[in-house]
């Protein structure tokens, strides 16, 4: 049983400029709610008991949202860090706290829906890391897997370049993950898509691909703000403020 994650919301959002305002990105609200809480909801859903989250801009309003997740029906703690250290590098600092059984990895700032249970499900014996995945027409901003017939993944790539695209099947952002993993990654700052993923296929390690039922998207711009259309989002009726609430409801 998968009973921690760690999410990642450590992330400036410096391309969503004045749409962010002073608020952290995974803070960003859709339909009222803020995209943090779809995350910290779906993984308590799923029977996560620890969830872990990542800060550093703008820390603050996270804690003050979440606090120590009381009402969120999980026990929430924080990882603060003064220099970013990309999304494998904050998974590396907390070690210790991940190397008791298999977990999540959550990228914060997407907007999507992950069934857990099934993630978990297909995270088999003997593999490191099993990513999900949704399909994309356009892969130019996303990393990019080929998969064999039994799901393994064989081949990655983080944001190919024109006519280099392989494939359509992009990181979706949710990943189950083996404590063995923690071995695998290097001290300090590294990240899943610019390093890791190719890393372990190139050192032989078993990757294995989860395909998503919907699709996700980030909310990285204004325009992919406004237009998120997973969960049920009407993308021409989207509700996007900066307001942040004084405490979490989750």
């Amino acid at each position: 049983m998968f009973r921690k994650a760690l999410v990642l919301a450590a992330g400036v959002g410096s391309r969503l400029g004045a749409a962010a305002g002073d608020v952290p990105k995974p803070m960003l609200r859709v339909r009222g709610k803020p995209v943090l809480e779809r995350h910290v909801e779906q993984l308590v859903a799923a029977g996560v008991e620890e969830i872990w989250i990542n800060l550093h801009h703008r820390g603050e309003v996270i804690r003050d949202y979440f606090g120590a997740g009381e009402r969120c029906g999980a026990r929430i703690r924080y990882s603060e860090e003064e220099t970013l250290l990309g999304t494998a590098g904050a998974l590396k600092r907390l070690e210790k706290e991940f190397s008791g059984g298999d977990f999540f990895v959550v990228y914060g700032d997407n907007v999507g829906a992950c069934n857990y249970r099934a993630l978990a499900a297909a995270h088999r014996p003997g593999t490191v890391l099993t990513v999900a995945l949704c399909h994309k027409d356009e892969v130019a901003l996303s990393g990019i897997v080929e998969l064999a017939a039994d799901g393994r993944v064989v081949r990655f790539a983080e944001k190919p370049r024109p006519g280099e695209e392989f494939s359509h099947w992009v990181n979706a952002g949710f990943f189950a993950a083996s404590p063995e993993l923690l071995t695998l990654l290097p001290e300090g700052a590294s990240d899943f898509g610019h390093d890791i993923i190719s890393q372990l296929l190139a050192a032989g390690r078993e990757v294995r691909g989860f395909v998503l039922a919907a699709p996700v998207t980030g909310i990285d711009t204004p325009e992919l703000l406004a237009s998120a259309d997973v969960l049920g989002v009407d993308p021409m009726a989207v509700s996007v403020t900066v307001s942040i609430a004084p405490a979490g409801v989750c």
